[in-house]
């Protein structure tokens, strides 16, 4: 069987089943499902991901989030507005979020990807 579309889910190779509903991973799921359609093997294992512009502010969060992560801001100030923060489970990195920080964004999505080791990501 084959679905796509923002409410198909699917279990990730590094994070269990998931759900995204979000256009992006959408678009990235119908592609895949082409792809297994054409008999393709590979899994689909993309960094979830997803923003929201509200007004003046711009959240964006890579990974997953919630539930009994952990969370620590690693730049910026809440206060402020601006700032950057990751969630860890199991010693790893397993989201990033962003309050107005887009480069931030960026390179914290690495951490995610890598599942970087929580103190490792934290601490340089």
């Amino acid at each position: 069987m084959v679905a796509a579309g923002d409410v198909a889910s699917w279990r990730h190779p590094g994070f269990g089943r998931l759900r995204v509903e979000h256009r992006l991973n959408a678009t990235e799921q119908g592609t895949a499902a082409a792809r297994t359609l054409l008999g393709g093997q590979a899994p689909f294992a993309p960094v979830p991901y997803c923003w929201t512009d509200q007004y003046d502010v711009k959240i964006q969060v890579h990974g997953v989030t919630g539930g009994d992560a952990r969370f620590q801001v690693v730049a910026g100030d809440p206060a402020t507005g601006r700032f950057a923060g990751l969630y860890g489970r199991d010693g790893h990195v397993i989201g990033a979020m962003t309050c107005n920080l887009p480069r931030q964004a960026r390179a914290l999505r690495r951490h995610v990807a890598k599942r970087t080791p929580w103190r490792q990501a934290t601490t340089g």
